[in-house]
């Protein structure tokens, strides 16, 4: 649980600062396809992305690049929205394998993350249903150096799966990224 909070940080950190050369530098390109033409036409164009390693596939906006990457063992992938006046606002997929109930784990996550950042301070939380899933939301900030990001995090709990789904972005931006997280987390499915 704590290498999970630990490898949440860093990807964080990761997707705020990820680069083109994150690419080159052996992350695999990933399943992209259109949507059928049968699905109402979003907003913006979208992608699907399909994940086997992760055993999930989502939507996301079609100019968003994706990044898949490894630290340790834990597979991650990254969607990075073009950058902005504030950085670049991120969405990222990790898997957590526990045997704990989604609202033990959400509380052993509570406390560790509020241990390893900085001003980490809880704005929104409370349980949701997705996709015939229990899962829980929770909204924060920290400090990460000089800036505030803000998080909008989703638990989703699948058999003995605990998937966590976070938006990060600078408070500026935040509410523009926003309407993107809640279609991609609508979209998420676990396969």
């Amino acid at each position: 649980m704590r290498a999970l909070a630990i490898l949440l940080i860093a990807a964080l950190f990761l997707g705020c600062t990820a680069n083109e050369t994150s690419l080159a530098k052996g992350a695999q390109n990933p399943e992209v396809t259109t949507p059928p033409a049968t699905t109402p036409a979003p907003q913006q164009e979208e992608k699907v992305y399909k994940s086997e390693k992760l055993g999930f596939e989502a939507r996301y906006p079609a100019s968003w690049r994706v990044v898949e990457d490894k630290i340790g063992e834990a597979e991650l992938v990254f969607f990075l929205a073009p950058r902005g006046s504030y950085g670049t606002a991120n969405i990222n997929v990790a898997r957590d394998v526990a045997n704990l109930s989604l609202i033990e784990y959400v509380n052993e996550m509570k406390n560790n993350t509020a241990t390893l950042l900085k001003n980490y301070t809880i704005i929104s939380e409370g349980e949701k249903h997705l996709g015939g899933h229990t899962a829980y939301e929770l909204v924060y900030t920290y400090m990460q150096g000089p800036y505030t990001i803000k998080n909008h995090a989703v638990f989703v709990k699948a058999g003995e799966n605990v998937y966590l789904i976070t938006l990060a972005s600078a408070p500026e931006e935040y509410e523009r990224h926003e309407k993107v997280f809640e279609n991609f987390v609508e979209s998420f499915r676990v396969k």
